[in-house]
């Protein structure tokens, strides 16, 4: 797993017990690795920690008497631009191909960080209408490639 993920977990998880979180330093810390470069094994585990923290600050505020709409849809927010970062990473480039966003949008309402939305519904209807990633297509055979298939790398 990525160190800086790792620090970030570690730091986090040694946080002293009955100490003020704050959260606005957290939410930042996060964000500012979630725009990095990570392998999947240390998106997903970064994503799964922030989830949880999430999960504490909504408990929170419920355990005040305090309304979690705003909380709740500024959080829905922020996860759909995070799916979108990650597609953005996968790309490469400025863009990114619908399938890769639905795949992501998938995995995430698997594993209970995101609930089914307009967001999912946008993805998969994305992924159904621009079909399969680049990358998840298996290049045709042509004529030459049959005929010179020592070719190919």
């Amino acid at each position: 797993m990525d160190t800086r993920a790792e620090l970030l977990i570690d730091e986090l998880t040694t946080h002293p017990v009955g100490q003020t979180l704050d959260f606005p330093y957290w939410r930042e810390r996060f964000q500012a690795l979630f725009k990095e470069q990570l392998d999947e094994t240390s998106r997903i585990t970064l994503l799964a920690a922030y989830a949880a923290l999430l999960d504490m600050m909504e408990r929170g505020l419920v355990a005040q008497d305090r309304d979690p709409a705003a909380f709740q849809n500024a959080r829905k927010a922020d996860w759909n631009a995070l799916c979108i970062q990650e597609a953005l990473h996968r790309s490469g480039t400025e863009l990114f191909h619908p399938a890769d966003l639905n795949e992501i949008v998938q995995r995430e309402v698997e594993a209970g960080r995101m609930g089914e939305s307009d967001f999912t519904q946008f993805a998969a209807a994305g992924a159904a209408v621009f079909g399969p990633s680049p990358s998840q297509v298996q290049p045709q055979k042509g004529f030459f490639r049959r005929l010179f298939g020592f070719l190919e790398k």
